[in-house]
């Protein structure tokens, strides 16, 4: 377990240090907008976020303009 703390240590200062590559963000991205995807792939979670929208006051067009702006991240400098 020490290990493994020391390992995360380190990505995390590595990370701190020096960002992340572009390909490094291009995969997490994807990723992520993948999993959104297939969250609300069923009614179920379909009904579930229309749901949680009306109490946030929220639509489907905040989730759309949502997966656009984590579509348009860049690394930053």
């Amino acid at each position: 377990m020490a290990r493994l703390e020391v390992c995360g240590q380190e990505e995390l200062a590595r990370l701190l240090k020096d960002g992340v590559t572009a390909d490094e963000l291009a995969k997490a991205r994807q990723g992520y907008l993948e999993a959104l995807k297939v969250a609300r792939s069923g009614d179920t979670a379909i009904l579930g976020s229309l749901a949680n929208y009306r109490h946030l006051g929220r639509t489907m067009a905040w989730q759309t303009d949502y997966e656009n702006k984590v579509n348009a991240l860049t690394p930053g400098p």
